[in-house]
């Protein structure tokens, strides 16, 4: 959303997290999202591993990609769980056991905002403007070969003046259970397919985690793929979901969803922010920007449109457009999931850019992260 849907995506107290969920049609959700509860959740990011407790209490511990070792950093703290399906996640203590993040250390009561599916996903707001994925991980790896839609979770990565309309945001995958070849196609933002044979390869999987040349694919207990490709950025973080070949436009409608959106737009920084989406059983949805994630204190609204659902090789994606104001049109398309893992709620994950109603460059890229409340 510029302000107005600069639209974009999730992140993680220091690091983020993300991913999951849902349920079609009007299934309602069965799971309460507002409560605390035990569970433990691992991302990329470098990799993370996130503990929260019953009681309140949180552990998030991070290493880097080059060590076995997780003690890059550890944070320690507390966490609130609110009716609006928000959390707030506080830092009580941050120390870097090996130094190499002591000049980054997050402030002590630092607070930031985040939402999950308890013992599923949890998605976090960070301070370091990365987006992360911290879903469960499943200690199994795939028997079969598995099918994806994937979308790139890292817009920050592009300067807000890129022209994205030449750069693939998403697409889809073949994932092999033996090593070798991972296949699937690139797609623009303006729907065009390109075709790609070999994405890359991989040469085996074991605990969960499949490895690549330059990273890796973590499997998540909820058929999620979080993917790590690069050890110096972010540019190819990546987060695959189950291709669902049964999504429509009703998969979203009569659904109200919490979001976390990440966007350039423009800005020397990338831009964080909760919101609530909100889709009629017909016509045009609406989003909100919460000014208050505790009492759902509304700010910025503005429209949100479901243009098409996709088919053939994009099927299981859905196209999306917003209002955006200064001549632009907000547009991304949408990664979706009906029912995943059983949650009863529809998750969805989304990339895209503002592009100019007269043609030409698409600028500030943004991302979506949304779980249905």
């Amino acid at each position: 959303m510029k302000q107005a849907l600069s639209f974009i995506m999730v992140v993680a107290l220091v690091a983020g997290a993300l991913v999951l969920n849902q349920g079609c049609g009007t299934t309602s959700a069965t799971t309460d999202i507002s409560t605390k509860h035990t569970a433990s959740y691992v991302g990329t990011g470098s990799v993370w591993t996130w503990n929260l407790n019953v009681d309140g209490t949180f552990t998030a511990k991070k290493k880097q990609l080059s060590t076995s070792v997780q003690n890059a950093l550890e944070i320690t703290g507390t966490y609130e769980t609110y009716s609006t399906g928000f959390y707030n996640f506080t830092v009580g203590t941050a120390t870097s056991p090996d130094g190499s993040e002591s000049s980054s250390l997050p402030t002590v009561g630092t607070v930031a905002p985040g939402f999950g599916v308890p013992g599923v996903v949890l998605l976090v707001k960070s301070g370091d403007n990365k987006v992360l994925a911290m879903p469960v991980v499943s200690t199994a790896c795939p028997t079969t070969d598995t099918l994806f839609n994937w979308v790139k979770a890292s817009p920050g990565a592009y300067s807000a003046v890129a022209d994205l309309s030449t750069e693939d945001l998403y697409g889809n995958a073949t994932l092999p259970a033996a090593a070798g070849t991972i296949s699937g196609n690139k797609f623009l933002l303006d729907g065009t397919v390109t075709a790609v044979p070999s994405l890359t390869t991989h040469t085996g999987c074991s605990s969960g985690m499949f490895s690549l040349a330059d990273g890796f694919i973590n499997m998540t207990s909820a058929g999620v793929g979080i993917v790590k490709a690069g050890n110096s950025t972010n540019a190819n973080d990546i987060v695959a979901l189950p291709r669902d070949t049964s999504v429509s436009l009703d998969t979203m409608r009569s659904k109200n969803f919490v979001a976390l959106v990440f966007s350039r737009s423009g800005a020397s920084t990338p831009e964080i922010k909760p919101m609530n989406l909100t889709f009629p059983a017909s016509g045009a949805g609406t989003y909100t920007q919460l000014s208050d994630i505790a009492t759902g204190t509304a700010g910025q609204t503005g429209s949100l449109n479901l243009v098409e659902a996709g088919a053939g090789e994009k099927a299981g994606f859905i196209k999306m457009t917003a209002t955006g104001g200064s001549g632009k049109t907000p547009t991304m398309w949408a990664a979706v999931v009906a029912n995943l893992n059983g949650s009863g709620r529809t998750f969805f994950f989304a990339s895209g850019g503002n592009v100019p109603d007269g043609g030409g460059a698409v600028n500030d890229p943004f991302a979506v992260i949304g779980i249905q409340k």
